[in-house]
């Protein structure tokens, strides 16, 4: 029962998604609401939350990045790789859990 009341908490402090001095630029759907990220040099990780489905982040990053290299799902949370302009994209959607998923985009070169 923890976990519930700190995802509520985690959720509730996410800031909207804004333009940040970043080296490395990762795609936001446009409802994502950042949690963490660390994208001033590589690797790069980004979480945010989204009240978009599975299927519609799926899409926006293969419109963003192209079609994926691999797909797979773990414990639950699809994985997607991609590959462009010589980076590395992992993004990883969790289930959803009230209302929203929690997504990490990792970016290496």
């Amino acid at each position: 029962m923890l976990l519930p009341l700190v995802v509520s908490a985690t959720f509730a402090s996410a800031e909207p998604a804004q333009a940040s001095d970043a080296i490395v630029d990762i795609p936001l759907t446009h409802d994502a609401k950042v949690f963490s990220r660390y994208d001033d040099d590589y690797p790069a990780i980004l979480t945010f939350f989204s009240q978009l489905s599975e299927s519609e982040i799926k899409s926006f990053y293969d419109a963003e990045l192209g079609e994926p290299t691999s797909a797979k799902t773990v414990y639950g949370r699809l994985e997607l790789k991609y590959s462009q302009n010589d980076r590395s994209y992992r993004v990883i959607i969790d289930s959803l859990q009230e209302n929203h998923r929690e997504v990490d985009v990792l970016v290496s070169e």
